[in-house]
């Protein structure tokens, strides 16, 4: 009797083979690979890598992104890129790579060039430019002001304040504006920005996020005495901060 093998799953949320891709100021979690199972004997389970990322024979440029809380049933839940033919460029700068299980960052093959910087990498198989392993401590995925949903970082952080400030991009992915504190750059999409104490300016505000609001009801009394800036009735109206 003939049993067939598994098939193969290969880049959770984004798939290249051969191609080019650029990533800035991006969020990956909960992206996942899974194996097919061999149909038994001595056949084998299908291949899985890249939870997150698989680049095959494909030029793969990652600046400043955030990776974590992806998974694969084998290894490689992170980002993996994979040469083997034409030689492929790999860059990879002030991005946190981390809980993608076991070697969530690698790269395999002979004629692969490149760079990397600023990178904090907990379980790390060939990348370059790394300059922390601790958990980086990311908050949930949740609305940290900006178009999209993002992974706070605290001071506690090991990305914070240690990311290469002359691969760092200008903003982060909400728009904030790097850097925030101190005059030094954070590892990952988010930069953090925060009252640390009366000796630290206020934050600039976020150039090209939306606007946090709140509701706020304006009645005349009386009704006909005279008109109000919001008009009368209930408005969204930006929230103020207090530090």
């Amino acid at each position: 009797q003939t049993h067939g093998g598994g098939g193969a799953a290969l880049g959770g949320a984004i798939f290249n083979d051969g191609g080019g891709v650029r990533i800035l100021n991006s969020t990956f979690t909960g992206n996942s690979v899974y194996r097919g199972d061999s149909g038994g004997g001595t056949a084998d389970n299908g291949a899985d890598a890249g939870g997150a990322i698989f680049s095959l024979n494909g030029h793969l440029s990652v600046l400043n992104a955030t990776i974590s809380g992806n998974h694969s049933t084998g290894s490689g839940g992170g980002v993996v890129l994979v040469q083997t033919s034409a030689s492929v460029l790999f860059v990879l700068n002030n991005t946190i790579i981390s809980n993608n299980s076991l070697k969530e960052c690698s790269i395999v093959g002979s004629t692969i060039t490149g760079s990397g910087a600023g990178n904090l990498i907990q379980n790390n198989d060939n990348c370059l430019g790394v300059v922390a392993t601790a958990d980086p401590q990311l908050g949930p995925l949740q609305d940290n002001s900006g178009f999209t949903p993002t992974m706070a970082i605290s001071t506690t952080s090991s990305a914070w304040n240690t990311a290469d400030a002359g691969t760092s991009l200008a903003s982060d992915q909400r728009g904030q504006v790097r850097p925030a504190m101190n005059g030094r750059f954070d590892i990952g999409a988010f930069e953090l920005c925060e009252i640390v104490g009366i000796l630290v300016r206020p934050c600039p505000p976020i150039k090209f996020g939306v606007a946090e609001t709140e509701p706020l009801t304006m009645v005349i009394s009386p009704p006909v005495g005279g008109s109000t800036t919001p008009p009368s009735g209930e408005n969204d109206e930006p929230r103020s901060e207090e530090h």
